[in-house]
């Protein structure tokens, strides 16, 4: 009974990982080879990133998803994107390029984040 519990929360966790690249194929228009290959690609970020967490992170078995925030900025710029962008696959690349700087600033921040704290300290005498 507890093993068919534990893997009907799997069941969940993965029916969320797996309903929004499809919400967000579909908002942009891709055909169904292209939405498949986004899931695949999906799934597969997915894997690496809860091994990392598991690995290098919080150790808990947690699965790492996509998050509503990221879901909802791709789904509005669907609409506004063309506008902007000119084309949704252009927009796709900016939102893709956007991310991926976002996740070099975080990381860079995060590893700098003491030596910061002793910048902010000697040029403001923080005391």
């Amino acid at each position: 009974m507890k093993m068919a519990l534990s893997s009907l929360q799997w069941m969940f966790i993965l029916a969320n990982c797996i309903i929004v690249p499809i919400t967000i194929a579909a908002n942009y228009g891709l055909n169904d080879m292209e939405t498949i290959s986004f899931i695949q690609r999906t799934l597969f970020v997915l894997g690496i990133a809860g091994i990392l967490q598991a690995w290098l992170g919080h150790c808990l078995p947690i699965n790492e998803g996509p998050a509503g925030l990221w879901w909802g900025v791709f789904s509005l710029y669907a609409s506004l994107g063309t506008v902007l962008f000119g084309s949704p696959s252009e927009t796709l690349l900016v939102l893709q390029f956007s991310l991926m700087a976002s996740g070099v600033i975080a990381i860079l921040l995060s590893l700098l984040g003491s030596v910061m704290c002793i910048v902010i300290e000697v040029f403001f005498a923080i005391r």
